[in-house]
C-alpha cells in the first residue's frame, strides 16, 4: 500500500483541503495528516486548533497524538482548555501518549490552570515524561483542594523515584483521599529508606482495603527485602 504522503506536494494538497468551507471535508484532512507519519503536518494541524467548528477541533486533538515533541504538546496545550469538553477530553488523550521529555516545558503552566481538569490532565502527561524538574510541580500539586489532581501529583512523583521525595510521598499516605493514599504506598516501594518501608507497614491498618491490599502486595514475602526495607 502506497504512503498518504509520498513527496511534500500531497501534504500541500491536504493543507489545501483544511480550508474548505464543509467541516467534514476538514475533518478528512485532518485525518490523513495525522495518518501521514510527516512531521511537517505539525505545522499544519498547530493552525486549525482555532476552528470554529468542535468536531474539527476534536479531530485535531486525535491526529495530534500520532506525533510527539514540543510542537505537538504546545498545540495539544491549547486544545487542553477548549470551551468543548470533547475537545479538551481528546487533547487529554493525546497528551497523555507524549514520550519526548522536552514537550514538558509546554504543560508546566498548566499544572496551575484554574480548571481542575486541566491540571489533572497535565500532571498525568508529565509522569509518562519523567522529566526531574516535574517534581516541584507535583509537590506543589500534592496541595491541590481537588483530590484526582492529587493522585495525578503522587503519580509523577512515584515516576520519578527520588530518594528526595519520600518524605512528601510519606505524607501523601495520610491524605483524605484513599486514591491518593494508595498511590503513595505504591511510589514508596521504589525506596530503601526506613521511613518508606515503615509507611508501607503503617498503611496495613489504612480505613480503606484498597490501601490496605496496595500496602500487603508491596510487602508481601516476594516483594519485600527485609535486609533493606525494600519493596522489589
Amino acid at each position: 500500500m502506497p504512503e498518504l504522503f509520498e513527496a511534500y506536494d500531497d501534504l500541500d494538497d491536504v493543507g489545501e483541503r483544511l480550508k474548505a468551507a464543509d467541516p467534514a471535508q476538514r475533518r478528512v484532512a485532518i485525518i490523513e495528516l495525522g495518518n501521514s507519519g510527516d512531521p511537517a503536518a505539525v505545522a499544519l494541524l498547530d493552525q486549525m486548533v482555532s476552528d470554529p467548528d468542535a468536531g474539527v477541533r476534536q479531530q485535531v486533538a486525535l491526529a495530534l497524538g500520532e506525533f510527539d515533541g514540543p510542537d505537538a504538546a504546545s498545540a495539544l496545550a491549547r486544545l487542553l482548555v477548549d470551551p468543548e469538553q470533547a475537545v479538551a477530553s481528546a487533547a487529554a488523550q493525546s497528551l497523555a501518549e507524549l514520550k519526548d521529555p522536552a514537550s514538558a516545558d509546554a504543560l508546566y503552566p498548566l499544572a496551575a490552570h484554574s480548571h481542575a481538569f486541566v491540571r489533572m490532565a497535565a500532571l498525568r502527561a508529565l509522569k509518562e515524561l519523567r522529566r526531574k524538574d516535574s517534581l516541584k510541580v507535583a509537590l506543589d500539586a500534592l496541595r491541590d483542594p481537588d483530590a484526582s489532581v492529587r493522585a495525578q501529583a503522587v503519580g509523577v512523583i512515584g515516576f520519578l523515584k527520588l530518594e528526595e521525595a519520600v518524605p512528601a510521598l510519606t505524607a501523601a499516605t495520610s491524605d483524605s483521599d484513599a486514591h491518593v493514599r494508595r498511590g503513595a504506598v505504591s511510589a514508596l516501594s521504589f525506596s530503601a529508606m526506613k521511613s518508606a518501608a515503615e509507611s508501607i507497614v503503617q498503611a496495613l491498618a489504612d480505613r480503606d482495603w484498597m490501601v490496605r491490599e496496595t500496602a500487603a502486595e508491596c510487602l508481601g514475602p516476594n516483594r519485600f527485602r527485609m535486609s533493606t526495607g525494600r519493596c522489589a
